[in-house]
């Protein structure tokens, strides 16, 4: 199952987020021996996100009624339009697959800040997924290095299906460890995480809080051994006349900006 975001402005030398709803029943489109009991659900054991070079991220959710089970109402989202193909801005009934033609039917459109261009890709899987930010309280000062750590605490009978790792363009490290210290996960390129999966899932059924608490850490530089010295900025090797002018990052949206947090998918088992 695939979704496809529609295109929209992104202005030379500038970011932007912007934000907008869409409405899709594949209920038809899921093999009975993949859905729940109840049939409200699905299960899937992977994704993938495609994005043109200058996007930064895509995030997709969920109405947190549907959780329960319940469907989700259109009529609650005024002034649909069809975004992209033959009828853009044209007024049009989400329930109708196919009146905006190649195009989209969605809600209004909602800037934010943040950096991401369209169009984007996103066959979606329904997991658990927790996610949290690199806080504006933290801050990594100009050449300088910094290990952060912090830990997730997973529901009894979780099953771990899978993790990557948000950071922006100084983080050179990420980890997740069982509680017991093993590595599970190790990337390295900010820009290409590793995305990993466990197939079976991974067990987390320990009554004790501590044998369910997952630990995530990442190595963050701001200018150290040639990722940003000056040496790095010579005009040629051993020049001398680099000089690179690091600045204190704090968290954000943007890729100037850091992020650190878990990004992990699992599931309960009931």
């Amino acid at each position: 199952m695939q979704f496809v975001l529609p295109p929209w402005d992104h202005p030379a030398a500038s970011e932007n987020e912007v934000c907008f709803v869409t409405y899709c029943n594949s209920s038809n489109q899921i093999p009975d021996e993949d859905k729940t009991d109840d049939g409200k659900f699905f299960y899937t054991n992977a994704f993938e996100i495609r994005q043109d070079p200058s996007s930064h991220h895509l995030l997709m959710q969920i109405p947190i009624d549907t959780f329960g089970g319940n469907d989700v109402d259109p009529s609650l989202v005024s002034n649909w339009a069809c975004m992209g193909g033959g009828g853009a801005d044209q007024s049009c009934d989400p329930l109708d697959a196919g009146n905006c033609g190649s195009g989209v039917c969605a809600g209004p459109v909602e800037a934010s800040s943040g950096s991401r261009a369209a169009p984007e890709v996103n066959p979606i899987t329904f997991s658990g997924t927790q996610q949290a930010q690199f806080g504006r309280e933290n801050y990594l000062l100009p050449h300088t290095e910094k290990v952060m750590c912090d830990t997730t605490l997973l529901p009894q009978g979780a099953r771990f299906t899978g993790m990557n790792s948000p950071t922006h363009k100084h983080g050179k490290h990420f980890w997740y460890e069982l509680p017991s210290g093993e590595h599970i996960y190790d990337s390295y390129v900010y820009s290409d995480p590793l995305q990993k999966y466990f197939d079976p899932p991974l067990a987390f059924d320990s009554e004790d809080p501590e044998e369910r608490r997952l630990k995530f850490c990442a190595l963050f530089n701001n200018g150290v051994d040639g990722a940003g010295d000056d040496a790095a900025c010579d005009s040629t090797p051993g020049a001398g006349d680099g000089f690179c002018n690091a600045c204190p990052i704090v968290g954000g949206v943007t890729t100037e900006n850091e992020m650190f947090g878990p990004s992990i998918s699992y599931f309960v088992q009931p």
